[in-house]
């Protein structure tokens, strides 16, 4: 009863939560006119992984939300006369300090230095008179976001036009209502376009590259509010370079990109994109070599390594046209949420769902735990069980729940909810992907699991992942 201490507390608690949510409705409403009116905010920004938080002053609106080229134009032009640096930001996967750095346990600055540029509602694209990107644009707006530019039916490939600030996963349900997939993609739909080409870890696709390899062309606004136009017809240069060599894996180096013009396949049915997924635990070079030479033949793959147990999970893709003509029309899922609303309610990246399945919902405190204890876990020297476990879960929760919803929809972008980690990337060049380098690749896994699994060493506590991805000509990849 109420009367009692354990109703009192029940009480207390559900009172709490109403009031919590009230809150969070205002504080929401307050961020969407920030972001949507008056395009610019104060306070505390911090990346995906969390590892960098960055405690501005609220009064000094240094994170800018520009609409138009004329908005973007605007702020460019406010930077220079007074002085301050632009970072431009997508999903905020960035995990070193390349646009604000972290000063948590640091004085707030009086002044801010830097302008973040969130490109998340940024659209500058003409819609075409039948066009149908009016789900992917701002109310009241003239522009959209993206759109086909054209289609070769010969060679089956298409060029789409995308703002950089949109999410994977919004460029992907464009595409699939279009009967056009990505020539190559990132686990799942949770970054940016320009993110995507703004460095050389994004792709699984092994005879496509990296993603930004995929890209033909790029606008970039520079200092001045000038536009420049890369494309992959561009003359080469007396120092044998073509200029697109830079924009692909441009480190945010060249300016402001603004739009990115994609290369994609046709897909003509849902079929035409089949998955197919396996389980090998083996601590034999030969018997992996066996396995992998099989595995290696498909178009796209993304491979995960328990380097506790020696377990093997390979995820693979083809794309086929044998279902063009009896397969059924795409139907990709509905997006429960576009690139414009994640940024409104601050869900940038892969947010886990909260306890009352809503992304960001009340108690997704829940995420923050498991969180805390995982990477506790990567320190707790003896106890190597624990880091296991938890990568055993992880691997369990993408077989039997993300794979399984991604191969169902026939669709590629299995990662929608992750808990906030820190990814380290490494290139290793192989001779080849036969015998010799896949024997590389399982010796050079298996240096890694006897450090990670020594006692007393750091433990990782979340699957490793490989990919095979074939080498191009970006200058900085």
């Amino acid at each position: 009863g109420i009367g009692t201490e354990a109703g009192k507390k029940a009480l207390f608690t559900l009172i709490r939560l109403l009031f919590t949510s009230y809150e969070s409705k205002k504080m929401f409403n307050r961020r969407e006119t920030q972001i949507l009116k008056k395009r610019e905010l104060g306070g505390l920004w911090k990346n995906w992984s969390e590892n960098i938080w960055h405690k501005g002053n609220f009064f000094q609106k240094y994170i800018k939300f520009p609409q138009t080229e004329d908005d973007l134009r605007a702020v460019l032009l406010e930077a220079k006369e007074k002085g301050i640096k632009v970072r431009a930001s997508g999903q905020r996967h960035s995990q070193p300090p390349q646009i604000l750095e972290d000063n948590r346990h640091t004085p707030k600055l009086n002044k801010a230095d830097t302008y973040v540029i969130d490109m998340s509602v940024y659209q500058d694209i003409q819609d075409s008179p039948d066009g149908d990107g009016n789900i992917h644009k701002l109310d009241g707006s003239p522009f959209i976001r993206m759109k086909v530019v054209s289609r070769n039916s010969q060679a089956k490939e298409a060029v789409v036009v995308v703002n950089s600030g949109t999410r994977e996963d919004e460029l992907e349900y464009f595409l699939a209502t279009n009967n056009l997939a990505l020539k190559t993609v990132t686990a799942g739909g949770i970054f940016s376009i320009g993110g995507m080409t703004s460095n050389d870890v994004h792709g699984g696709s092994i005879n496509s590259g990296i993603f930004a390899e995929t890209c033909a062309g790029f606008d970039i606004m520079q200092w001045d509010g000038s536009i420049k136009q890369i494309r992959e017809e561009d003359p080469i240069r007396k120092d044998g370079f073509r200029p697109i060599q830079f924009a692909r894996v441009n480190l945010g180096l060249l300016g402001i990109v603004t739009k990115i013009f994609v290369k994609c396949d046709f897909r003509l049915k849902q079929e035409s994109l089949q998955g197919r997924m396996a389980f090998i635990h083996t601590t034999i070079v030969d018997e992996f070599v066996y396995a992998f030479k099989d595995f290696v033949d498909h178009d796209r793959m993304e491979c995960f390594f328990d380097p506790y147990t020696g377990g093997f999970m390979p995820l693979m893709w083809n794309l086929e046209d044998k279902f063009d003509k009896t397969g059924n029309p795409n139907n990709p899922s509905k997006l429960s949420m576009n690139t414009i609303e994640h940024a409104v309610g601050n869900l940038y990246g892969s947010p886990l769902q909260g306890i009352f399945s809503k992304k960001g919902g009340r108690l997704g405190l829940v995420e923050k735990l498991v969180e805390a204890t995982a990477t506790d876990a990567q320190y707790l020297g003896k106890h190597v069980k624990t880091a296991e476990f938890f990568v055993q879960t992880a691997l369990k929760n993408i077989a039997t729940s993300q794979i399984h919803s991604a191969f169902t929809s026939y669709s590629e972008a299995w990662l929608q909810d992750s808990a906030r980690c820190i990814f380290m990337s490494y290139f290793v060049k192989l001779p080849n992907l036969g015998p010799e380098g896949l024997a590389k690749t399982y010796q050079l896994l298996n240096d890694v699991a006897a450090i990670v699994s020594m006692e007393g060493n750091f433990h990782i506590t979340a699957p490793m992942e490989f990919r095979f991805v074939k080498a191009r000509n970006s200058a900085m990849a």
